[in-house]
């Protein structure tokens, strides 16, 4: 279950929270004006505003606090605590295959030393998750 705000509507929906935002959007909730492009977070068409923040909606899940908590849970994560995860993310090989996965692969479409900067200072700033900070997000 994925409780959210959309358009200052309350909406508890029975879905995956992996599921991408844009096809709750889309499929769920009957709201279309929001388009597919190419599924890649490259062209735009997907942007939504979620808590005041321009998000492509065709790669963020619609709970990225239920991805984020499980990233953090030992039991989901091979029992590593946030530095061993933060050294996990950002060093071993086969995360970092995902920077280069040969051809007809697509890329992380995010630079590595810019992941690892923002991963470093969420977890400086105490890795906290969307929930944990008592905001819901709006749409």
């Amino acid at each position: 279950m994925v409780s959210f705000t959309v358009n200052k509507r309350r909406v508890n929906l029975d879905v995956d929270p992996s599921t991408p935002l844009l096809w709750v959007l889309r499929e769920n909730l009957g709201l279309t004006g929001t388009k597919y492009g190419f599924g890649m977070a490259q062209c735009g068409a997907c942007t939504v505003h979620l808590n005041g923040e321009a998000v492509r909606s065709c790669v963020a899940p619609v709970s990225r606090a239920q991805i984020c908590r499980s990233i953090k849970d030992p039991k989901q994560n091979k029992n590593r605590n946030l530095d061993q995860l933060v050294e996990h993310l950002t060093e071993d090989k086969l995360v970092m295959w995902g920077r280069n996965p040969g051809e007809g692969r697509t890329p992380i479409p995010m630079p590595h030393d810019e992941f690892a900067a923002k991963l470093k200072q969420w977890h400086a700033a105490g890795a906290s998750c969307p929930a944990d900070t008592g905001k819901q997000a709006k749409l």
